[in-house]
């Protein structure tokens, strides 16, 4: 992307924009300019629509939180904890059977 002022909005918001655009992070950064160009012709303040579009995907990635294991490959964090609680519920049956 090159220079931010160039692809924003006429605002009066636009050091409040500005700075938004800066917390964003730079994979978001594209999709934040096209949220605030809509926010600006829907009548919404752009600053506020990008902040709230950077703390959804905040709260996306934070769901899709995911860990490697076994060399890069990659599963989604409920797999792991339901694989420890069936382990847990395994080792629990062992020691209440004599």
């Amino acid at each position: 992307m090159q220079s931010l002022s160039a692809d924003l909005p006429e605002t009066p918001f636009a050091a409040k924009l500005a700075l938004e655009l800066r917390l964003c992070p730079g994979m978001d950064r594209e999709d934040a300019v096209q949220e605030a160009w809509l926010a600006a012709l829907e009548g919404r303040n752009p600053a506020r629509a990008v902040n709230t579009f950077a703390q959804r995907e905040r709260r996306h990635r934070r769901r899709e939180a995911t860990l490697a294991v076994e060399g890069l490959k990659s599963f989604p964090l409920s797999r792991l904890r339901a694989a420890r609680s069936a382990k847990r519920r395994h080792s629990n049956a062992e020691r209440r059977s004599p």
